[in-house]
């Protein structure tokens, strides 16, 4: 006697399923770059005022003018800032929102920033005033922090922003020397690291988030359908 064949719904249970999974992880990604885009102009022109009160600030307490990497460094922060609020303005007037573009294209500004101000103890004048150096690697741990914060929706974009800056300040305290100076390096990758496994934390809780958010959205449309056809 021949084996019973595979009903038609059964064969096509499989890639439906696969496509309705496929589509609520679209629908999950496209608002978590929403969330990411949300703050970016507002930010990005703090952190240019930012930028000009650490010029001035190196202006008024260094002896003799400023260097060239000091003043590049400068212009490639207000740059970067200007470049990252038009940048965000731009995702939010498209009407393309979904491509991979915007994704891939805020994670990569988001590394380029975050190495522009790594770079920032390193380009401080010869022989920097001690307290001044002292005070903006505590500022770069501070925007670490901040940062982390504020886009801890993604977990790629926490660890492009943090890493750079908290291992450039780590190395920047240890090469001062003596025990504190290794202390602060030690206890900034400390702190690195538990950055790095709260990202993937946050990302997770995102991401359950926004998908009961999303399955209670289809539910209750399904529900609605339903109550339309009985009728």
């Amino acid at each position: 006697m021949d084996a019973p064949r595979p009903r038609p719904a059964q064969a096509v249970a499989a890639p439906t399923d696969t496509s309705l999974a496929q589509a609520l992880e679209a629908r999950i990604t496209h608002a978590r770059i929403r969330m990411l885009y949300g703050h970016m102009p507002v930010t990005a022109w703090t952190l240019f005022g930012f930028t000009l009160i650490i010029g001035g600030l190196l202006h008024f307490t260094q002896r003799g003018p400023l260097g060239l990497p000091t003043l590049s460094w400068l212009a490639v922060t207000l740059v970067l800032a200007v470049t990252r609020a038009l940048h965000a303005q731009a995702y939010l007037r498209s009407a393309h929102r979904q491509t991979s573009f915007w994704q891939h294209s805020y994670l990569g500004l988001t590394l380029v920033f975050s190495l522009c101000w790594s770079a920032l103890p390193w380009v401080l004048p010869p022989h920097p005033d001690q307290q001044l150096a002292i005070a903006l690697i505590g500022v770069l741990i501070g925007m670490a922090a901040t940062g982390a914060a504020q886009i801890s929706s993604d977990r790629a974009n926490v660890r492009a922003w943090t890493v750079p800056i908290l291992l450039s300040c780590a190395l920047y305290s240890a090469q001062t020397g003596g025990p504190l100076g290794w202390f602060g390096g030690i206890s900034i990758v400390g702190f690195l690291v538990i950055l790095w496994l709260e990202a993937n934390r946050g990302h997770r809780r995102v991401s359950e988030m926004l998908r009961l958010r999303f399955e209670s959205e289809e539910l209750a449309q399904a529900r609605a359908h339903a109550l339309r056809e009985a009728e």
